[in-house]
């Protein structure tokens, strides 16, 4: 069981986050930037990237010389827009920020012919620089999986997309085929196949409901009706409307237009969660089969399911059967199978008093713990974090609240979201700091109530993104396997998960002064 918004920073509040719902077919694609100095630190996770550094920083240089005398060429030639859009494919990205771009969804056509012969040859020469390149960026990504660094492999992998966005073997590690002329995904390619068709509005129909659809009618129970007269029917969720998209069945009785937003922004989510915490979903030996295509890449076999309801009376209603406490001041609830009556379900309302942002930011957050606890299977029937690392299943859902996406860019862990500004003023302000080795003793109970807890769900947010971003990421990979242990389906592991200290090589105490002093120098402002 997992409630949200009981723990917000009341002291701080303001508006927090959910993001405008925007397209569905987005591909993931994070740009590659490599290490600056760091501080050399003797541990597990320094040694195992140390290796791919120097290499991957030197052809990183040749290509970004390489595609610089193109973007000369250009301004020359008064191409200045065409030049600065050169120079971002060599330009690295914040370390201490996720950020990527769409990838195309139709396959790319040879360069035109037609072109006047002086933009036709840089063109051409543009593209072959980025082909070749992307071919290095995915066998180092192979090599990466071999030495565990997999956060760094899967930065590769769309790395490799992003310059060669037809490069199958990373198209397909994202989880898209080519269907005709474009990249989709799995359950889209099925669809497609069986003459379904995607609609913005209503989601996935029949290709001969479309029209109807669109002139105001609706199939519901094997007869057509008027709109008016679905909205009366749906309106008990029992016949609420079901919106299946590539890894959810949403259930609403609100509208099935919301219900197919909904589902827009939940892809977009689960796509950013899977490739980031692929480590999490996959052990190292099938990640290494996935690369070298033994086997195929794989959705869930069964859809996360969410409930929407229209108020939240109906939401309060619904959910008074479980017997849980402070329902009423919830925004939003995922309980897993062994609390529900079946598998485990998100549970959120229309909260008309609330902003979109604020909205999102609740379904993020729950939406983590879903995928967290159900991601194949891992620990549907389990309850986690009982005995002790309560914190870590808070903080890096606090942590996923941060997803935005605006246009053709997204970004995770932006340090100016508030939960982070939230982190740096518990720790600069309030002089509030617990060490890693007393939040560890906090299991579920103890943690949610403990009467600093607001300030420990600020502790835990600005934890889990100093592990995830801490010198460009150097001990994600230790932080997502500790994630692991925690959900591990093995009892003896998830009741004991690994120690931080022993999966970085660094002791508690110098993480710990580590954190203090990476939230000090981070730009939340």
């Amino acid at each position: 069981m997992f409630l949200a918004n009981l723990t917000s920073d009341q002291a701080l509040s303001r508006t927090k986050c959910l993001r405008i719902f925007f397209s569905m077919c987005i591909v993931l694609c994070f740009a590659l930037h490599l290490p600056a100095a760091k501080t050399k630190v003797p541990n597990k996770a320094q040694e195992k990237r140390d290796q791919f550094e120097k290499s991957l920083e030197q052809m990183q240089k040749e290509f970004a010389n390489e595609i610089t005398k193109i973007a000369q060429f250009c301004e020359k030639n008064k191409l200045n827009l065409e030049a600065e859009e050169i120079r971002k494919l060599a330009r690295p990205l914040a370390s201490n920020v996720v950020q990527g771009e769409n990838l195309p969804r139709q396959v790319q056509l040879d360069v035109a012919r037609n072109l006047p012969e002086m933009e036709r040859a840089w063109r051409i020469q543009l593209r072959a620089a980025q082909s070749e390149y992307a071919i290095k960026l995915f066998s180092n990504a192979s090599k990466a999986i071999d030495a565990g660094a997999i956060s760094l492999a899967y930065d590769l992998v769309r790395e490799t997309a992003r310059h060669d966005p037809d490069h199958k073997a990373a198209r397909r590690l994202l989880g898209y085929v080519q269907h005709g002329n474009e990249w989709v995904t799995f359950y889209t390619d099925r669809m497609l196949t069986q003459k379904y068709k995607w609609t913005d509005q209503f989601g996935w129909l029949k290709g001969d409901q479309v029209e109807r659809y669109n002139n105001g009618e609706r199939y519901f129970n094997r007869q057509w009706m008027s709109v008016q007269r679905e909205a009366e029917i749906r309106r008990d969720f029992k016949n609420a409307w079901e919106v299946r998209t590539d890894h959810y069945k949403i259930y609403t009785n609100h509208s099935l237009e919301m219900g197919v937003e909904l589902g827009k922004h939940l892809e977009d989510f689960y796509r950013i969660f899977f490739q980031t915490f692929a480590g999490f979903v996959s052990s190292r030996a099938e990640l290494k089969n996935l690369f070298v295509g033994k086997v195929a890449a794989t959705t869930a076999s069964e859809p996360f399911v969410v409930h929407y309801y229209r108020t939240k009376d109906e939401y309060v209603l619904h959910l008074q059967k479980t017997q849980l406490r402070n329902i009423g001041q919830t925004s939003g609830m995922y309980l897993s199978a062994e609390l529900s009556a079946s598998k485990g379900i998100a549970h959120f309302y229309h909260n008309s008093e609330a902003t979109q942002e604020e909205q999102l930011s609740t379904m993020f957050h729950e939406a983590t713990h879903q995928l967290f606890t159900e991601a194949y299977n891992v620990t549907r029937n389990k309850q986690v974090g009982v005995n002790s690392d309560f914190w870590a299943i808070e903080g890096i859902a606090c942590y996923m609240e941060s997803f935005q996406k605006q246009g053709e860019n997204f970004s995770l862990g932006d340090p100016k979201y508030i939960r982070f500004q939230n982190a740096k003023y518990r720790l600069q302000t309030d002089n509030y700091f617990v060490s890693l080795q007393n939040l560890n003793r906090l299991g579920a109970a103890a943690f949610q109530n403990d009467p600093n807890i607001e300030k420990n769900y600020s502790q835990g947010a600005g934890l889990a993104h100093f592990f995830m971003h801490y010198e460009n990421g150097l001990y994600r990979d230790e932080f997502i396997a500790y994630l692991a242990g925690i959900y591990s389906k093995i009892d003896r592991v998830r009741n004991n998960p690994p120690n931080l200290a022993d999966l970085t090589g660094v002791p508690l105490t110098d993480l710990d002064r580590q954190y203090r002093d990476y939230i000090a120098e981070l730009k939340t402002e």
